[in-house]
């Protein structure tokens, strides 16, 4: 595999592929929580902490699959062929139909590392 999660750090080879599967538990009961068809969940990714823009964004039916109880972000090649190789951050947030909102993951390092076959910089 070209990517690796380890206590929430992603690294991952630019330009390749990933899914990485997102279990929502409820926090009092430990049960899966499915997320309703108008409740959102959007992984966001930016260089720096203080930016502004995300350098990319991924949000249900648009580059996170639900299946059952659990999600996967997916990562596809040109998700991040044309990024520089660094030290990014991320994190993925839910908020409900009724406009509640928890951020399911903090901040937390993306390493986009370079392939022995990559031909960028």
């Amino acid at each position: 595999m070209s990517f690796s999660v380890v206590q929430n750090r992603i690294r991952l080879v630019r330009g390749d592929s990933a899914e990485i599967r997102l279990v929502i538990c409820d926090r009092v009961t430990g049960e899966p929580f499915i997320p309703g068809k108008h409740d959102e969940l959007a992984f966001t990714l930016k260089q720096n902490f203080a930016d502004e823009k995300p350098v990319l964004t991924k949000t249900l039916e648009q580059g996170i699959r639900q299946e059952g109880a659990a999600c996967f972000l997916v990562f596809w090649p040109d998700d991040t062929r044309n990024l520089p190789c660094a030290r990014y951050i991320y994190d993925v947030e839910l908020v409900r139909e009724n406009g509640y909102t928890d951020t399911l993951i903090p901040p937390r390092p993306f390493f986009l590392e370079r392939g022995v076959t990559d031909n960028g910089t």
